[in-house]
């Protein structure tokens, strides 16, 4: 997806949300045309850098604890939550070598 081209909703000034501060709490959007039959659509993308912050923890969060769950052993092997940090555990067998092996 294209980072340009967003404008500020409160007054509509064009901005690329590459450059936006850390602590910048504003509201962007950009419009873009969708048309995946034959009926024409406009697809409203939305960008909050609060909210990206806030998802940006919660990932780290996650991640300390999948890290201390390989630690402390405690993998489980039925994940059904999404938002359970084992998500980002995966166990990969390798040869003597080094190299991948097909189990």
């Amino acid at each position: 997806m294209d980072k340009t081209g967003f404008k500020r909703v409160s007054d509509d000034t064009p901005i690329d949300i590459t450059e936006l501060s850390e602590n910048d709490c504003g509201l962007y959007y950009k419009e873009e045309p969708y048309t995946p039959q034959t009926l024409h659509q406009r697809l409203i993308i939305t960008y909050s850098p609060k909210f990206a912050r806030y998802q940006r923890t919660i990932r780290e969060n996650q991640a300390e604890r999948a890290k201390s769950k390989i630690k402390n052993g405690e993998i489980k092997r039925n994940r059904k939550n999404p938002t359970d940090p084992a998500r980002f555990i995966e166990k990969t067998a390798v040869t003597k070598d080094g190299e991948k092996a097909d189990i």
